[in-house]
C-alpha cells in the first residue's frame, strides 16, 4: 500500500512505477479526487520501486515520488507471524510450497477431501532453514487439509 497526503485541488491522482527492471515510469491507475491510496498487489519480492503519484487538478499539478523495497515474502511472513501457527505459502499453489513457523520434529499430513492421507513427511531440524521447510507433491488440483501436529489448515492445489 502506498499513502499520501490528499491535495485541495485536484480532479484526480496519476499512480506511475518504474522498478530495477523497468526504469521508465509506467502508469499503473488513474484515481478518483480525494484518493488518499494505492494497493499495488503487482509487486514482487526483493525489489526496489519508485512510485510517483501525480495530482491533476484546476489550478495545478503536483508531482511526488516515493521509494518502496518489498522484503523476502517467506522472511516477511516468517517474521510477522504471531502465535505458533504454520503458514502455507503461497496457498494455492502447485503442490509446491513452503511452510514457515514449524516447529522442530513437526508431523505433516496432507489429507483429501474425503479424509484419505495422500502426503506424510516428519521434518527433522536440518530440513529447516529459518523455521521455513520447502515441500513438493504431486498432488492434483484440489482442496486439502494440511495437518501439522495437532493443527489444521486448508490448502488449494491449482
Amino acid at each position: 500500500n502506498i499513502y499520501w497526503d490528499d491535495s485541495d485541488d485536484e480532479l484526480g491522482y496519476i499512480v506511475e512505477r518504474a522498478d530495477s527492471y523497468f526504469s521508465e515510469f509506467v502508469r499503473l491507475v488513474i484515481l478518483p479526487a480525494d484518493a488518499t491510496y494505492f494497493n499495488d498487489s503487482s509487486v514482487i519480492e526483493n525489489n526496489t520501486y519508485q512510485y510517483r503519484i501525480t495530482a491533476v487538478g484546476t489550478k495545478m499539478s503536483a508531482k511526488k515520488t516515493i521509494e518502496v523495497t518489498t522484503p523476502d515474502i517467506i522472511t516477511g511472513i516468517a517474521e510477522n507471524i504471531h502465535g505458533n501457527g504454520a503458514v502455507i505459502y503461497p496457498n494455492p499453489n502447485n503442490g509446491s510450497f513452503k511452510l514457515a513457523n514449524l516447529p522442530s520434529g513437526a508431523q505433516l499430513v496432507i489429507k483429501d477431501l474425503s479424509g484419505r492421507d495422500v502426503f506424510k513427511k516428519q521434518v527433522d531440524s536440518s530440513e529447516r532453514t529459518n523455521r521455513l521447510v520447502e515441500i513438493s507433491t504431486k498432488l492434483a488440483t484440489g482442496i486439502y487439509c494440511v495437518q501439522v501436529n495437532s493443527a489444521s489448515y486448508k490448502m488449494i492445489v491449482n
